[in-house]
């Protein structure tokens, strides 16, 4: 690997893929790393919906797509529980449950603790 004296540049993405690969065997430390990437001009709410969609592209899933897939109960719906489980599980993506439940309750806009496939979108 050619060393970089004066740093150099890479994807967002692939610098979170390092993170994970660094910190395989100790996730809450890669999840503090994680949270250090985000850019100075890029808020919270921001980083972690750009982490989740980009995850989904690199699936190859559409929002319904993963709507459906993170709706364990195949109710229509997607829970607080649903929703941690799934970004953290499902995903892969190494974000905190608090910062995850933020991100939750911002988008349940009606505030019923259920997101809607409308919400979600």
């Amino acid at each position: 690997m050619e060393k970089l004296e004066n740093g150099g540049k890479c994807s967002l993405y692939d610098a979170i893929q390092l993170m994970h690969k660094i910190f395989e065997s100790q996730r809450i430390f890669g999840e503090l790393a994680i949270q250090l990437l985000r850019p100075m001009d890029m808020d919270l709410f921001e980083y972690i919906v750009f982490n989740i969609c980009f995850k989904m592209v690199k699936m190859g899933k559409s929002a319904e797509q993963m709507f459906t897939f993170i709706d364990e109960s195949c109710d229509g719906a997607i829970t607080e529980d649903e929703f941690v489980n799934g970004v953290r599980e499902d995903l892969g993506l190494w974000l905190t449950d608090t910062d995850l439940v933020t991100v939750f309750q911002k988008v349940d806009l009606d505030g019923t603790g259920m997101l809607d496939k409308k919400e979600f979108m």
